[in-house]
């Protein structure tokens, strides 16, 4: 709700959506969202040395490399046939 005055006023914890779930839970889930693309960004940014250590280490290319998130706190990502962890 809008005040003439211009303040703005929203039920405590952010109310419900119109999918009928908690705001709150809404938002949370767009935050792990978010963290899950700047991740892989970030892990994107980096393929150039990724791929030439597997290259290196393993012989492995870059199109042969399966990657799973292990945890986002501490970020941990292994790749799946070698069990490397970075």
């Amino acid at each position: 709700i809008q005040t003439p005055g211009g303040r703005v006023f929203r039920s405590m914890g952010g109310g419900i959506s119109s999918t009928g779930k908690s705001r709150a839970t809404i938002e949370q889930v767009y935050t792990k969202i978010n963290s899950v693309i700047q991740l892989e960004k970030s892990f994107m940014e980096q393929r150039g040395s990724i791929e030439a250590y597997f290259n290196k280490e393993y012989n492995q290319n870059w199109d042969s490399l399966i990657f799973k998130v292990l945890s986002f706190e501490p970020i941990e990502i292994e790749e799946t046939s070698t069990g490397e962890k970075l």
